[in-house]
């Protein structure tokens, strides 16, 4: 069987249950990394509707803004980024204004407050931001080191080729 009949139902087996939905669920979230990718790129091969469902959940985008060509082929960017800003993975089509939040600057110790008057670093090791974000204040905005961000804009890779794909 293959998976053409699997998604068009030809198969003489009977549709799936929520138990085997539930099994092949739990299987894909102990499954590696590179078995996932692998077996996805396996069903987008076999299948044409698996592969513009993918194309159209993950896949990559192609041309200018709102599917504007130029006539000149330009290669695939991915449909999700990772933030250079804000760590956040983000979507290429709905990079607005107002959409990334970060802080442009460091974390440092905030000593002024209260948050560390009682750390002992043999008792207690050494200052953490990581574990202690609120015991930090950034050093561009005074806040607090767990409070949002005091910057706004778009999100941001480190190819900046993203003005073309502005759909808002």
């Amino acid at each position: 069987m293959d998976i053409s009949s699997i998604i068009n139902n030809t198969s003489s087996t009977p549709k799936s249950t929520n138990d085997d939905k539930k099994a092949l669920f739990t299987a894909i979230d102990a499954a590696n990394l590179n078995r996932v990718r692998a077996v996805l790129r396996e069903i987008c091969g076999e299948s044409t509707e698996a592969f513009r469902l993918a194309s159209e959940k993950i896949g990559g985008v192609n041309g200018g803004v709102d599917g504007d060509t130029t006539g000149t082929k330009r290669k695939a960017q991915n449909r999700y980024e990772t933030c250079i800003q804000c760590e956040q993975e983000y979507d290429v089509l709905g990079n607005c204004e107002g959409k990334c939040v970060w802080h442009d600057g460091r974390t440092e110790p905030d000593f002024d407050n209260d948050f560390w008057a009682d750390h002992d670093d043999d008792c207690h090791g050494i200052i953490d931001s990581e574990e202690y974000p609120e015991g930090y204040v950034w050093d561009c905005c005074q806040k607090r080191g767990d409070e949002v961000g005091c910057m706004v804009g778009r999100h941001r890779t480190g190819g900046e080729g993203m003005k073309r794909y502005r759909r808002c």
